[in-house]
């Protein structure tokens, strides 16, 4: 201990390194990430877990479980956005379910059933309204994002069925594209913004160790994980 107190310079690196690691989540913050950010890839997984709330609600209602076993009503809140002109715009987040059980509750012969759609940008604007007029009966919870992967599928159906979600029927897109080893499409979307520590761990031998190893430094660096993409350039 007294070569320690007569070395403590030795202590200077891990102190200067603690205070950037707690100043850095500064750009975790969302009025940060929205300047950071060239685009807004990561706000398509970031709601996922608000959808899987939902998604638990909407079904287990529908299944006539009992109100005083239903999970927590997901509460509609407001989103701020601005349009290109800049101006603040006011969007209303839907609450959850899209039939309508009215006055005196759902029918005791309804049969309402669960969709689930996993795939990429192509199912990401899935006609919701011409499905909703040809199946009343059903609801649709659209987890697709842009540039997904199988073990992104994976994730989100796991995350289902621990809530009691089975859903009556899955529309999975998949393509070549989703296999290509040489790209780095996967780290750069599903990778950096969709699995928690449980699921890497669960399955930590199929992936490869720089997966880890860059999933490990997207969620422990705020800075790296919302990292500014722009490129400035500077006019001579």
């Amino acid at each position: 201990m007294q070569w320690l107190r007569n070395h403590l310079y030795l202590y200077y690196p891990v102190l200067v390194f603690a205070l950037y690691f707690g100043v850095e989540k500064i750009a975790g913050l969302d009025v940060v990430k929205q300047y950071s950010q060239s685009d807004a890839t990561y706000l398509f997984f970031q709601y996922k877990d608000e959808l899987l709330a939902e998604l638990e609600f909407v079904h287990k209602r529908n299944q006539g479980v009992d109100a005083a076993e239903l999970p927590p009503a997901p509460e509609a809140e407001s989103v701020a956005v601005q349009d290109l002109s800049g101006q603040a715009l006011v969007v209303e987040a839907d609450p959850g379910g899209d039939i309508d059980p009215g006055d005196s509750g759902f029918p005791a012969d309804l049969d309402a059933k669960t969709l689930l759609v996993l795939g990429s940008s192509r199912l990401l604007y899935f006609d919701f309204a011409r499905f909703d007029r040809n199946f009343p009966d059903w609801e649709m919870f659209n987890f697709s994002a842009p540039v997904t992967a199988p073990a992104y599928y994976l994730y989100i159906l796991e995350r289902s069925i621990e809530r009691g979600v089975i859903p009556d029927y899955i529309i999975l897109e998949t393509d070549p594209f989703q296999f290509n080893s040489g790209s780095d499409a996967f780290r750069r979307s599903n990778l950096g913004f969709s699995f928690d520590a449980a699921f890497m761990a669960k399955y930590f031998a199929h992936f490869q160790r720089t997966d880890v190893s860059y999933w490990l430094a997207r969620n422990l660096f705020a800075a790296y994980k919302f990292r500014r993409t722009r490129r400035i350039s500077a006019i001579a």
